[in-house]
């Protein structure tokens, strides 16, 4: 097993697969760690790839990353604008209170974090 698809929930909602399993091994032993989160860092997009995995040299306030250079919003939502999912949900919220359901795509929340911003430099000089 080698992805995520294999990870099934169970009736409790927690995760059960030998590859969960697997990969928390991996993930927190100390001769696999450093490698493994640097195989995660290599797929999100960064401005700068560290070269630091972590920085463990003031423990217990290690830092994770620490040479590194990422920016969130484009990986949250800019990369799916430009990969060519713009017209998908990127949020839904579903309100049990008022009974409805409100969608917005990716194209949609970039538009608004674009708006956003332009208030915040323009206004408060951010």
């Amino acid at each position: 097993k080698s992805s995520m698809e294999d990870l099934t929930m169970n009736k409790h909602r927690t995760f059960h697969s030998e590859l969960y399993d697997e990969m928390y091994k991996e993930a927190s032993g100390d001769d696999t760690r450093e490698d493994f989160w640097r195989k995660q860092a290599e797929k999100v997009h960064w401005d700068r790839f560290p070269e630091t995995i972590l920085d463990d040299s003031n423990a217990p306030f290690f830092k994770w990353y620490p040479d590194g250079m990422i920016n969130i919003c484009y990986n949250a939502i800019d990369r799916h604008v430009v990969e060519g999912r713009g017209d998908q949900d990127a949020l839904i919220w579903d309100s049990a209170y008022t009974k409805s359901t409100k969608k917005f795509t990716f194209s949609e929340v970039q538009d608004r974090v674009s708006r956003l911003a332009k208030i915040l430099v323009n206004t408060f000089e951010v």
